[in-house]
Order: C-alpha cells, then structure tokens, then sequence
C-alpha cells in the first residue's frame, strides 16, 4: 500500500509538471501571436499612409512631385522618426517597381473609363501613364517569437498592402445640366425666366434710380426721401454713409422713423443714426460693381394708425460696371425637362444617364444629360427631397445651421461669402470673391485657396459639366463648380404660387480652390487637373496580400 501511494505522487508530479509547461507554451504563444497581430496592424497603418501619399501625387507619376517621390519622401520622413524601423525601411526607390514583390511593390492602375472605379485588370505596365490608383505592397517583415520557439513556433512573415485612388470632390453632387464657356459669372436655371418672383416692400413702391444730391422718385406718400449725399462715380463697393432727409408737404412730427434696404431682392434694416432734425446718416454695406441698393423709409406722421406712410425707394448704384451673366442664364441651358414633367420634378429626381457615347473615351451629352457609367450616383436626389434615405441636395446642416421655406425644412444655411471659415483669412474677404465671381473672372495662380476646403462640405456647392454645344454629341470639355444661392430672401431659390420653378447662384472658376483637399461628402472620378482632387483609400486592388 505504501509503494501504490508513492507512485500516486510521483504521478501527480510528473502530471502537474507537463500541465504546467503545457500552460506555459501557450501562454507563450498568445503572447507571441499578439505581438504579431499588433506588428500587422502596425504594418497596415504603415500601408494606409504610403498609398495616401502616393495618390496624393498622382495622375502624374514621373515628375518630382509624383506619386513615386510622394511615397519615398513619406516613408523616409516615417523612419528617420523612429515611427518604423524594419525590412521596409531599407527598400530604395528603384525596388518600388522592379516587379519583385519580396522586396515591396507599387503598382499603378488607370481608371480608362472614368468612372471612379479600378479592378485588378486596369493595371498599366507603363509608368508613364496617367494613372488615378496605385496599390503599395510592403515587403515581408518578420517577426521573431520568444518561447514560442519551444511549440516549433520560431517567426513569422507579415506582409501588408494597401490601394488608393484619386477623384474629385462633388460637393452635393452633378447637377442635372450643363453650362458652355460663356456662362460665366452668375447662372440661373427657371421654368418661367421672365417671372421670377422677388420680395418687395409691404406698399410696393415704385423704384426710380437716382443718386444726385436732392432726388427722390414720385410717389402718393407725402413724405418723401431725399439723398443730401453725392455719389458721381457710384457708390464704393467697399460700402460708405450716405445722408439722407425725410421731407413732408403735411404738418406733423415724424415717429417710429424706420429705414430698410434691399440689395439682390434681400431685405434688411441698415445701421442709421439721427443727425438732426429729420436728417439721418444711414450705412450702405458693401455691394458688386454696377448693382444697386434701394434704401426707404417707414413711419408714421403724427399720432393716429392712419398716417403710417412708405418713402419711395432711393436707389444707388455701386461703383464699376455690372457683371454680365453668361448666355443662355435664366433660360435652362442645356436642360431637358421630360415630357409633362415639371422642373421640379426634375430637380428632385436628377436626370436619367447614359452610356452610349460616340467616342468611348469622351464624356458626352445625348438629349437628356449623358455621361460616363459612374457620375449617376450624384443625380439620384433633387434639391429638397431625396430618394429613400438620401436627403435632398440642400438638406443637411453642414455648420451654419439650417433654415425653412414653405413646407421645406432643414435647407443648409451657409453662405460662402458670409461664413469666414469658407474663404482663406489671407485673401480680402467674402465680398471681394463675390465681386470676383459675379464678374466671372477666372482665377490666379496666386488665388488658389481663396475659398477653403470646408466649402466642398456644403451642400450648396456642385459641379456641372461644361459642353461645347457645336459638336454633335454635345462634348465635355471641362466641369465647374456652381454655387446655389444669392443674398435674396429665399437664398437663390426662386418660387411661384409656392412651387420651386428654379434656383440661381454663381458659377465657380475651380482655380478658387485648394488643389488638393480632403474630407468631402462625395467623391466622384477625378475630372481633370483644374479640379481639386481628393485621395482616399479604397479596398485592396489584390495581389499576394492584404
């Protein structure tokens, strides 16, 4: 009995011995393989940043500033940090595209049929092509495991990839038609050009342009408005103070004096101060060269309800010459409205698109607005009302609240000349860039930036093609971007009896934005070098990883 009980213990030695070191094998090899998981991850990030900066240097790959250098410069900023130290740190960049893919590998491809989709097979061989995605393939790093060597387990190869491409910021997307190369300045698409409807005083006086010292227009009012200021060459667009008078051919004290402005169809009270007896000083804001502010006044003469009068407006006209909006403004350029359906209509759906182009490689218009495979994922919604869970284009709230019109709520309230984060605090302001794209003037060099990378994030920004109407099919031969809106009370949305018959707003020269941005709501194909491009990654385009 005493010889079964101590091999009872020796057994449960050797048992407690082997679960022991069994335990610690794998323990050692949880904590081996979580070294290596976290390796990878490591080495995923590193993939995600190369092919982020190599696409930022894309179409162009073969000048100094192209996606080869982007990627080089990138990864030896990363290990000159400490950031990494392995096998990738040591790949020159030769080895990028020598087809060896154990010593890391860049591969391009191009999107042939602009639709801002790659596959494996747009793969191009040529390193001069222009290409708008790139796939970066680290080389193999190996991790070395500790005690898990004692399971058989000595090290592990990991090797991460990663692909991005390159395309255009579309802001709420491509609208549904096209301008040509004279529209320029302001546009404006309408169902019924010669009505558009704008606000007026509750009276609706009758305007008579003036801007001589002592003149007022003919009205029933018996008091009149009367500008002691002079202005010979306009107003400056900068904004100044005007004197004005309020005279009356009745006896009476005037009360509850209230002056109001209106400039775009916008109404506003303006800065005034009393200087003396029924004289005023009354600010005019700043305004483009060759438009107008009308400036009246409202109150009462004497005590009784009865004698509430309205002056006739006094109008002033801004120094320069008026913006000319291009041809075919306020007329649907371009546009193709179905048969029975309305404008509206039209614009909440978007527009059907087409694929049978003359030449395949040219975006084309054909009727209805056609263009590549690919674009119509920025027509599936209108401007106030969406199709299943896309909103509207002007719906959303991008910073600058929102505001409601009719039965519409929730349209984006931004302005771009009023918003300071929209425009570069580097540049003269957000009415300097309103005279500038009234005018249609085409950017500098110097510009680019002027209006930020945030304004992509509106809502109220778009693009739209722009045609050369004499080809048959009509050709692309570049886009812009347009912005909807104005200073009028409806914020570039124009109605009639309650029903939206159009919208208006400026056409943007892309040159007034940054060249490279990043963050917007939608991204289509990349559209050309005058655009600002956009980077961002995309799943892997294949190959031995990832």
């Amino acid at each position: 009995m005493r010889a079964v009980r101590d091999d009872a213990g020796v057994i449960a030695i050797v048992v407690t011995l082997a679960i022991s070191t069994f335990l610690l094998g794998v323990a050692a090899l949880a904590v081996d393989l979580g070294q290596a998981y976290l390796r990878q991850n490591d080495l995923q990030s590193l993939a995600d940043r190369l092919a982020l900066a190599g696409a930022r240097g894309l179409p162009v790959i073969t000048e100094p500033e192209g996606a080869l250098d982007q990627v080089t410069t990138t990864l030896t900023s990363i290990c000159a940090s400490g950031e990494e130290s392995g096998e990738v740190c040591s790949v020159t960049a030769d080895q990028w595209t020598d087809g060896d893919e154990s010593n890391g590998e860049i591969t391009f491809f191009a999107d042939s049929d602009r639709d801002g989709q790659v596959s494996p097979s747009d793969a191009v061989s040529d390193l001069s092509t222009a290409s708008q995605a790139l796939r970066v393939l680290l080389p193999p790093a190996t991790v070395q495991f500790g005690l898990a060597g004692a399971l058989g387990f000595g090290s592990a190869s990991i090797q991460r990839a990663a692909s991005a491409r390159i395309g255009t910021p579309l802001g709420s997307g491509l609208l549904p038609f096209a301008l040509t190369s004279t529209n320029q300045g302001t546009f404006c698409v309408t169902d019924s050009p010669t009505s558009s409807p704008s606000s007026s005083p509750s009276s609706s006086p009758t305007s008579t342009p003036t801007g001589t010292p002592g003149s007022y227009g003919t009205t029933t009012s018996p008091v009149r408005l009367v500008l002691n200021s002079g202005f010979a060459d306009g107003v400056p667009v900068t904004g100044a103070d005007a004197s004005l008078s309020l005279t009356s051919s009745r006896w009476g004290s005037l009360r509850d004096v209230t002056f109001h402005q209106r400039t775009s169809g916008s109404e506003s009270a303006p800065v005034t101060s009393r200087t003396g007896w029924r004289t005023y000083r009354v600010t005019v804001p700043a305004g483009s060269p060759g438009t107008t502010v009308e400036i009246w006044a409202t109150g009462r003469q004497g005590r009784s309800p009865s004698t509430a009068f309205t002056t006739t407006p006094i109008t002033l006209t801004y120094a320069g010459t008026a913006a000319t909006p291009g041809a075919g403004a306020c007329t649907d350029p371009l546009l193709t409205v179905p048969s029975g359906a309305s404008l509206e209509e039209t614009l909440r759906t978007g527009a059907t698109l087409a694929t049978d182009c003359a030449t395949a490689s040219a975006i084309c218009l054909t009727g209805n607005l056609t263009a590549a495979s690919g674009l119509s994922q920025a027509l599936t919604s209108g401007l106030l009302t969406g199709d299943g869970n896309r909103p509207g284009r002007l719906i959303g709230d991008t910073g600058n609240g929102t505001y409601t019109v009719g039965s519409y709520d929730g349209i984006d309230a931004t302005d771009l000349f009023g918003s300071p984060h929209l425009t570069d605090e580097r540049y003269s302001g957000g009415q300097s860039l309103k005279a500038a794209l009234s005018s249609g003037r085409a950017a500098t060099p110097a510009e680019r930036g002027w209006i930020t990378a945030a304004a992509v994030r509106s809502h109220r920004l778009a693009v739209v093609p722009v045609v050369d109407p004499t080809e048959t099919p009509a050709i692309v031969t570049s886009f812009r971007y347009v912005w909807i809106g104005t200073d009028s009370a409806d914020r570039g949305l124009l109605w009639e009896s309650g029903t939206l018959t159009g919208f208006e707003g400026y056409v943007i020269d892309p040159g007034y934005l940054p060249a490279t941005v990043s963050g917007s709501g939608t991204v289509g194909p990349y559209l050309g070098s005058a655009m600002p491009k956009e980077a961002l990654l995309t799943p892997d385009l294949g190959g031995s990883a990832g």
